[in-house]
Formats: C-alpha cells, sequence, structure tokens
C-alpha cells in the first residue's frame, strides 16, 4: 500500500521544505519595528511534487521559518519548474515576506508563472496565487486568491474557470482532475493561518507528462502569523528520511512543523506505511505535536513514531521494531528555554542476530562491515533541541536512514 497525499497532507509537508535554487533572503530597508512580539513563518513554492512514493519536494522556492523579525524577504525565480521531465511551468517568480505596516503585522507569500501547459490536456496562462495572515487592527485574518488570464482543457478554452470559486474541481480527460483555487484558511484569537495553490494537478490516468497516482501543487503558498508572544515556537518531525549519497532519496515522511502555536491540542498526521523498493519499508509512520504561546510563556513539544522499520533485503537486512522520539522546549519570560528529549527501541535485529539496545545518549554500535546504528542523537543548538532515535548508515548502499526524528525550541 502506498502513502495516500490528502489536500491536508500535502500543505502540511509543503511547509518545511529546503529554499530552492537561486534563491535570496534579505532584509528589507526602512521596516516598521513591532510594538508586541508575533511569530511569522511562510513560503512559496512554484510546484511541489508528490510520486505516491517518496514526495519529490519543491521547486523555485522562497521561505521564511519560524521568525520575529519584521522586514524579512525571501525570493526565487527561475526559467522552469519541471515535472518527469517535463516543462510544466515557466517564468517562475516566488516571494514571502514579513511586514507591520497598513497591511497589516503578518506574513504575505505570492508565487507567478506566466504559464502552466501540460502537452495538450491543460493550458493555464497568467497564473499567480498568494495567501496572507495578519492581525490587522487587532484581529487576525487569513486570506487567499489566485489569478489566472485564460485556461484551455484540451483543445476547448473554458472562460467561466478563469474566476473560480475556492476548491473547484475540473476532470481533465487524459490526466484525472484538478482544483483551482485550492484554499484551506484559518484563524483563532492568537492566530492566523492562509494555505493556498493555484492548482492541484491529480493524474490518475497512465500519461505522458505525470507519473499516475502523483499529485502536483502549482503555486503552493503559506502564510501564518501569531501573538504576542514571549518566544517564537520551533518544531518539526518526521517518521523517516531517506539520504542515498548527497542525494535525498526520500524525503521526510509524515512531516509536521510548528511555528504557532496549537491551543495546547495534539495534532497527529500519519501514514499507513512508506516502500522504497529494494531499500527500505516502514509501517505506520505518525508524528504529534503541540504548541502553546502566551505574552508569558511558551511551549513546544513534537514526537515520532514508527512501527516496524526494515532496511536492506536478504541475510543482512536489518529490522528494527517500534521507534520513538520525542523533544519539548518551554520559556518564561526573563529565564532561558528549558529543553528535554529522548527516545525509545523495542529491538533491533540483523538477519538473524539480535543486537542488544544500548542505553544512554548518542551509542553507536557497528553491526560487521554492514552498518553502523546511532541510538538515541541528541543535538542542542542554542534554544533548539533535536533528537533522532536511530540513525543507520548502511555502508554498502552508501545510504543514511534517520528513523523517528523530534525538534523543538522556543527563538526569542
Amino acid at each position: 500500500m502506498r502513502p495516500r497525499i490528502g489536500y491536508k497532507k500535502l500543505v502540511a509537508a509543503g511547509a518545511v521544505a529546503v529554499v530552492g535554487v537561486a534563491s535570496t533572503i534579505a532584509l528589507t530597508s526602512g521596516s516598521a519595528t513591532a510594538a508586541q512580539t508575533f511569530g511569522y513563518a511562510g513560503f512559496a513554492h512554484g510546484t511541489y511534487i508528490y510520486t505516491g512514493l517518496a514526495n519529490s519536494g519543491p521547486q523555485v522556492s522562497s521561505q521564511l521559518a519560524c521568525t520575529s523579525k519584521v522586514g524579512l524577504r525571501s525570493t526565487n525565480d527561475l526559467a522552469t519548474a519541471n515535472v518527469n521531465r517535463q516543462a510544466i511551468a515557466r517564468t517562475v517568480k516566488t516571494e514571502t515576506i514579513t511586514v507591520n505596516d497598513k497591511r497589516g503585522n503578518g506574513n504575505l507569500s505570492k508565487a507567478t508563472a506566466v504559464d502552466v501547459k501540460l502537452g495538450n490536456l491543460l493550458t493555464l496562462k497568467g497564473v499567480e496565487n498568494w495567501s496572507t495572515a495578519v492581525n490587522k487592527n487587532g484581529k487576525f485574518e487569513a486570506t487567499a486568491g489566485t489569478k489566472i488570464v485564460s485556461i484551455k482543457i484540451g483543445n476547448l478554452v473554458v472562460p467561466k474557470l478563469i474566476d473560480a470559486s475556492p476548491n473547484t474541481k475540473v476532470a481533465v480527460p487524459g490526466l484525472g482532475f484538478i482544483v483551482l483555487n485550492y484554499q484551506k484558511l484559518s484563524t483563532t484569537s492568537t492566530s492566523a493561518v492562509a494555505n493556498s495553490a493555484a492548482v492541484l494537478i491529480h493524474s490518475t490516468i497512465k500519461n505522458n507528462f505525470i507519473p499516475k497516482g502523483a499529485t502536483v501543487a502549482v503555486l503552493l503558498t503559506k502564510a501564518e502569523v501569531g501573538g504576542p508572544v514571549s518566544g517564537v515556537l520551533r518544531a518539526k518531525g518526521f517518521g523517516t528520511e531517506v539520504r542515498v549519497g548527497d542525494l535525498v532519496k526520500s524525503s521526510p515522511t509524515s512531516l509536521q512543523t510548528m511555528c504557532i502555536n496549537t491551543g495546547g491540542k495534539a495534532v497527529t498526521q500519519g501514514v499507513a506505511e512508506v516502500h522504497i523498493p529494494n531499500l527500505i519499508y516502514v509501517g505506520a509512520v505518525t508524528t504529534t505535536k503541540r504548541g502553546t504561546t502566551t505574552a508569558d510563556s511558551a511551549v513546544a513539544e513534537m514526537s515520532a513514531k514508527t512501527g516496524r522499520v526494515t532496511i536492506g533485503s536478504g541475510k543482512n537486512k536489518i529490522v528494527v521494531e517500534a521507534v520513538t522520539s520525542w523533544a519539548k522546549a518551554s520559556k518564561t519570560v526573563g529565564t532561558n528555554t528549558q529543553l528535554s528529549g529522548g527516545s525509545k527501541v523495542l529491538s533491533i535485529r540483523v538477519g538473524d542476530k539480535v543486537i542488544p539496545v544500548p542505553q544512554g545518549v548518542n551509542k553507536t554500535v557497528n553491526v560487521l562491515d554492514i552498518a553502523s546504528l546511532t541510538f538515541n542523537k541528541v543535538e542542542k543548538r542554542g534554544s533548539v533541541i533535536a533528537v533522532t532515535a536511530l540513525e543507520v548508515r548502511v555502508k554498502a548502499l552508501n545510504t543514511v536512514v534517520k528513523i523517528a526524528y523530534s525538534e523543538a525550541g522556543v527563538i526569542g
């Protein structure tokens, strides 16, 4: 069974993807300074691509994550964004900024493309998408929108879809279906979050452009703001991440991030299983985040767990059972951030040999000449703690697998 990517997972997974090629981040001149501390985060991706086995991540990305600084700007531009070696979006530009002016106090993210094209199946011209999350006149607001100059499905021009209502689903012969003007907005008394995309492309039919079963978000943006706060939350968690050499083979699975609070509620995300043929199988991946912020204190919590993990094959196959990690950061005004975390691995086996799970922090075990296993890897970086329950380095495959990663911090 392959992991299914729904809209919620799609937006969440895009939230902390790495900044793309040719991006720039700058502090704009003349920016206003907030009277109270607010937390901001946002991104804009030209495309975000999912294959059904492992998401292949973003292209043409601009990102600002977990900051309390006003006047930041991240921009990116690239001639084309490609899917499956096919140009899907041309002349793509992305931008995300933090502001405190007449527009409000918050984050604004925008992405544009001259056109979006999948052969003769789908053509969109003059495409723009934006998300905004601000505190204005003491009230949190989240808005989003999409502009399209023209749309053609097959050989048919469809003018009525230019001003499509939010989350309009349209069938595309020979491809599957698309969702135009995708939006997911939320506001509370302490925060605002806006997620949007110009178009979500779902490939349900075999075609020459996108693998069947893949989902592609085109001009995907997110903006969020929260506050006033005593400190900005920073948290990230995932079940697995696989690197082969210097390349990412599988981006983080069941990825969750947090920059603003969850109102003290636990938010859980998971996939039934992850499978990369001849490399790794992971069952039942889940991550859970919880955050609370007030004017006086802030708490960030993240946990990650997996079911059985199988790496490699044959007589030297590595099998790990029930892996969990957790991380917590808390801060009260006038004090240093308090950090804690840990992990647990139920059992581990290489072939027919059971490997004792060592106790303590940062314990590495070498298994013959096959692999090195690092248990309970804990890293503290200022006001942030990161815990990897198990890191496996498979020498013959030149592969590093991180299993059950949790990160938490309070900045400021």
